[in-house]
């Protein structure tokens, strides 16, 4: 160290030194949203910013708590919620938070005003499940966050096997509290109820439950393929397995000696999520899947052009813009990165894998200030990558 009037400008080392200190901080960066995104326990989450979105009926369907006796229906609350949540979607005019953006706060003791602002919505969609037997009681509130009144608020007690009405009628009577306490001319739901095998729908939503916390993978493969050989067409159930296989391959090929088997993974991926579209062909997560595993087989081509099908059917799944962008930049095409990680948080806000690859990306191009921006929506979740972004961010403009 010497003082700074005792160094020649022409021999000073600020410069190279900042230089490494933003190369180290990149670096960082990198290393944590690599590990984080592809680590065995990943974590499966930008507020409304638009005038146009503020002003819009904006609704959050948080997961339903389970009130079971033995607290063991925690899949069932979410089934419930996500489905509520799906019906809601189709309706013109309400502006619907996403799964991956409402459920991000589920392990958090935050207040409905808290998440609403966070979420950036006028209302929220709460209730809880209890479930004894073949016996179900739903309930279920529509809260106005503006000054916490409940617009309307609803328990029903049924079978089970009535569930897929009972969800239906649910988001019918949000949609008509919403069009009367707002005075809007909300359009009525239309379509038919889908049914599945009460048993097969169990299966399936403890299924996904395993998969989102990709370290049971083969449990989501167990339970998927018990739905699916009740329910042969269960589309979802299909697709959770693909996914499954996938992202145990990817571990599996960590190890160079396991590369054989992680080639048959990735067959027995594409067979399932094949399964998946042959049974619907706008299932977003089976395109998805498809389009990863040619990714993994250096099919390059075939795998983006099913990445960019699967962010293109009526509800994309945020893994397919998470992998398309990924794509996009392991092929050099950061500009089309970028804008495919915003496309994907237009609809869903706060997925963090798409924040992180987001603030990976800026910082690579040396954004700080946009990476400092976008770090902060992860902050009200308490997530680590929201520190570290700001951190970096901190240092690189000289903020105190």
């Amino acid at each position: 160290m010497k003082r700074t009037e005792d160094v020649d400008p022409t021999t000073s080392v600020t410069a190279t030194t900042g230089q490494r200190i933003n190369y180290l901080i990149i670096a960082a960066l990198v290393g944590v949203v690599l590990w984080q995104q592809f680590a065995p326990g990943l974590r499966a989450l930008n507020p409304f910013t638009d005038a146009a979105d503020r002003e819009a009926v904006s609704i959050a369907v948080l997961p339903f708590a389970d009130l079971s006796p033995e607290g063991d229906q925690e899949y069932l609350g979410d089934g419930v919620a996500e489905e509520i949540l799906n019906v809601l979607a189709a309706i013109d005019g309400l502006q619907v938070t996403s799964r991956t953006s409402a459920f991000a706060f589920k392990e958090q003791s935050r207040s409905i005003p808290e998440i609403a602002a966070a979420l950036g919505v006028g209302h929220v969609v709460e209730g809880s499940v209890r479930k004894q037997g073949d016996q179900v009681r739903i309930t279920a509130q529509l809260i106005d966050v503006s000054d916490d009144t409940h617009l309307w608020s609803e328990t029903y007690d049924s079978d089970l096997s009535d569930i897929f009405r009972l969800q239906d009628e649910i988001a019918r009577q949000i949609s008509g509290a919403l069009s009367e306490r707002l005075e809007l001319a909300l359009p009525e739901l239309e379509g038919e109820v889908v049914e599945w095998d009460v048993a097969a729908y169990e299966l399936y939503l403890r299924a996904r439950q395993a998969l989102l916390t990709r370290t049971q993978n083969d449990e989501a493969i167990r339970l998927a393929e018990a739905a699916a050989l009740l329910e042969p067409d269960f589309a979802d159930a299909w697709a959770v397995i693909g996914a499954a296989h996938s992202f145990n391959a990817f571990g599996v090929s960590l190890d160079p000696s396991g590369w054989d088997a992680a080639w048959a993974l990735y067959d027995e991926s594409w067979l399932a999520a094949s399964r998946a579209v042959e049974a619907d062909p706008a299932n977003s997560l089976g395109i998805a899947v498809l389009g990863l595993a040619k990714v993994h087989q250096k099919k390059w081509t075939e795998g983006r052009v099913l990445l960019e099908r699967a962010v293109e059917v009526e509800s994309p799944d945020p893994n397919a813009f998470l992998w398309l962008g990924i794509l996009e930049i392991q092929t050099g095409l950061l500009d089309d990165a970028l804008a495919t990680f915003d496309r994907g948080l237009e609809l869903h806000p706060r997925d963090l894998n798409l924040i992180r690859w987001k603030v990976n990306l800026l910082a690579q191009q040396y954004r700080w200030e946009e990476v400092r921006q976008t770090a902060e929506v992860l902050a009200p979740l308490g997530d680590g990558d929201a520190l570290i972004g700001r951190l970096a961010a901190g240092l690189v403009l000289g903020d105190n």
